[in-house]
């Protein structure tokens, strides 16, 4: 497969800033938007072209109608994301197959595969990853604070790194998000596996920046939502409203 660059996007750092990072993609070895090194704190699951970057874009104003467009708006998740896409259908000809990766202790690999077709597509996460896609360490997803309550440190957990879309030859086209745009903040959702019950709760602040998380997974899989301003990140089981699928492209 061809070697692509992807877009140019945007990382928060340890400070809550923002740095603008340019993603290589090539073939269908994802290079996850969550880096290693905190990826909850560091990354917006959420990646954002730097145009649009707490700019003021509202794409959720942008639309009379914020009806959330997938099986997502409720609190109830069960592994399966049906989706209709914000102008899906413009990519009906081009877009075939959606591809999930997980994350693995050293690569990024495709945990499920779905069809492309009528401007959305279905996603059936596996009921219980493969264990090289389950890992443990709490400090890489939560941050290292005391001030952050974590109920069982022994419980397993897979997250979905990215979720991007090919062609008929399986060449990547773009990722896709399931996100909001507000004036001052922006939500991005993803996807995490918990072998078992958990909580994470807590809050810790570095220099006028704070970090909150209120987490309650259940056993099987979760929809996790990051809202981010320019003062705070917080991190959420509870259900955001409003959230849209995009093309990252779309978001420009």
């Amino acid at each position: 497969m061809k070697s692509k660059t992807k877009l140019v996007v945007a990382v928060a750092n340890q400070g809550g800033a923002m740095e603008p990072e340019t993603i290589n993609k090539t073939g269908r070895s994802s290079k996850s938007l969550m880096s290693r090194g905190n990826f909850l704190r560091k990354v917006c699951f959420g990646v954002i072209t730097v145009g649009i970057l707490l700019s003021g874009c509202n794409k959720d104003n942008d639309d009379d109608d914020n009806t959330d467009n997938s099986s997502l708006g409720t609190s109830s998740f069960d592994g399966k994301v049906t989706a209709t896409v914000e102008n899906g259908s413009a990519y009906n000809s081009n877009v075939k197959q959606v591809v999930a990766f997980g994350e693995t202790s050293s690569d990024y690999e495709e945990l499920v595969t779905g069809n492309y077709a009528d401007g959305g597509f279905t996603l059936t996460f596996p009921a219980k990853p493969a264990a090289k896609f389950l890992f443990g360490n709490f400090e890489y997803m939560f941050g290292g604070s005391s001030n952050v309550n974590i109920s069982d440190k022994n419980v397993k957990l897979c997250h979905v790194a990215s979720i991007e879309a090919y062609d008929s030859d399986g060449e990547y086209v773009d990722d896709l998000y399931y996100c909001k745009f507000d004036n001052n903040s922006y939500t991005f959702a993803f996807f995490i596996y918990a072998e078992k019950d958990l909580t994470v709760t807590g809050s810790y602040k570095e220099d006028d920046y704070t970090d909150k998380y209120s987490v309650s997974f259940k056993e099987g899989w979760n929809v996790v939502y990051l809202t981010e301003s320019e003062t705070e990140t917080e991190i959420s089981t509870k259900t955001v409203s409003g959230l849209k699928w995009y093309f990252a492209e779309e978001l420009d």
